[in-house]
């Protein structure tokens, strides 16, 4: 293939036939979105809170750890605390919801973290759940 070097920034001083270029991945950028912000609850009923991840990066995500975590006065009444992503494409979403049960009278506050792997970005979301 033929190439040509131009411009007033462009330096070059080889003297071999070798060229050796280093191509990484696009990088990838995660956004999360957590709704509603703010929800009430009677003691013991469940609300449910919806989480978005998007990947608004050129390149995908690989090994995004979720994690959930309650105030004292709130449980999760179906799945885990921890969920492991294996793989968001760019311009891919993921959702998922998070059932949360009211069990003390009171405020309580739903965090959820997301950590993308090596060297990756946390993004940190929370919702107010407001038990009466």
């Amino acid at each position: 293939f033929r190439m040509t070097l131009e411009g007033d920034q462009v330096l070059v001083n080889k003297h071999s036939n070798r060229l050796e270029f280093r191509i990484e991945p696009a990088p990838s950028q995660l956004e999360l979105d957590i709704s509603p912000r703010r929800i009430d609850c009677s003691l013991g009923d469940e609300v449910v809170i919806d989480v978005a991840l998007k990947n608004v990066g050129d390149g995908p995500a690989n090994n995004i750890n979720v994690e959930i975590e309650l105030s004292e006065n709130l449980d999760l009444s179906i799945g885990n605390r921890d969920k492991m992503i294996q793989f968001l494409g760019a311009s891919e979403t993921m959702r998922f919801q998070v059932y949360v049960r009211g069990e003390v009278l009171g405020d309580g506050i739903v965090t959820v973290k997301v950590n993308a792997g090596k060297g990756g970005q946390e993004l940190v979301e929370s919702s107010m759940v407001r038990v009466v």
